[in-house]
């Protein structure tokens, strides 16, 4: 991996962006696509003025945006920085080139495709559960994480209204399931919230 990421920065531009930062519009004509070096990057639709979808959120050595290069269309959806980030820019006709000729790049992408059709079966099971459920799959899978996250950036993510996230989590603290501290979330109970799924 090491090796292809040292290849791919030959061919490719880094730049940095800030925390907010735009890195493409939907709608947009998809002439790059990118490998995120640092930092976390949130892909969305805009549903409304006020209201955005997260579809996912990207680190480090993760390919965005890979599939509309490929296709040659536009971007299906909006990056935003949520962190200031790292990125390598890439042109896909250059990189298409690199995969004829290292079959270690050619495979470092198709990996990165399966990753994306991984998300995609996780996103449409969890968009059939109520979010009392979904919120007991993010912090489980999320645990190493979630003393990084407020309870704002998780609502967020499950595409939640924050006032029907803080109920639940209101809920699982008086049943001693979780805790809080400074607005962060740890785990108190896993078994008994793995429990809370079936």
């Amino acid at each position: 991996m090491k090796e292809c990421i040292k290849y791919l920065e030959k061919i490719g531009t880094k730049r940095l962006y800030e925390k907010g930062s735009i890195i493409f519009f939907e709608g947009e004509n998809a002439q790059k696509f990118f490998l995120l070096l640092k930092g976390v990057v949130r892909v969305y639709k805009s549903i409304s003025i006020n209201k955005e979808l997260n579809l996912h959120y990207f680190k480090a050595f993760d390919f965005i945006a890979e599939m509309p290069a490929f296709k040659k269309a536009s971007y299906p959806a909006n990056a935003v920085c949520e962190q200031d980030c790292e990125l390598l820019e890439l042109d896909f006709d250059t990189f298409e080139q690199s995969c004829l000729k290292d079959g270690k790049i050619a495979l470092m992408m198709i990996n990165s495709l399966f990753a994306k059709i991984m998300i995609l079966e996780k996103e449409l099971l969890r968009g059939s559960m109520e979010l009392r459920k979904r919120f007991i799959f993010f912090i489980l899978e999320n645990e190493s994480n979630l003393d990084q996250l407020s309870q704002r950036q998780i609502a967020i993510f499950l595409n939640a209204r924050a006032e029907s996230l803080s109920r639940i989590i209101k809920e699982f603290k008086v049943k001693q399931l979780i805790s809080t501290q400074k607005g962060k979330i740890k785990l108190e109970n896993k078994q008994a919230l793995q429990n809370e799924l079936w």
